[in-house]
């Protein structure tokens, strides 16, 4: 048997005093309308988000030469 409040009906009053019907079925939109996403970060192998400072000076000491020849 399930203890957690179920979702309200149309015709039901909410399960606290404090939250309408409406409140709910727009909180069910909303978590509907946003769901998790996978998110990868890339990190360098000192362990620092890639690109770290190294690699970012060492690119840039890269480019500068490559603009000077």
């Amino acid at each position: 048997m399930s203890t957690a409040p179920s979702t309200p009906q149309p015709d039901q009053p909410p399960p606290f005093d404090f939250l309408s019907v409406q409140d709910v079925e727009d909180a069910e939109d909303i978590l509907f309308a946003h769901p998790p996403m996978r998110v990868v970060t890339v990190v360098c192998t000192c362990g620092e988000a890639y690109p770290c400072r190294d690699v970012r000076w060492a690119r840039l000491v890269k480019q500068v030469a490559e603009a000077g020849r």
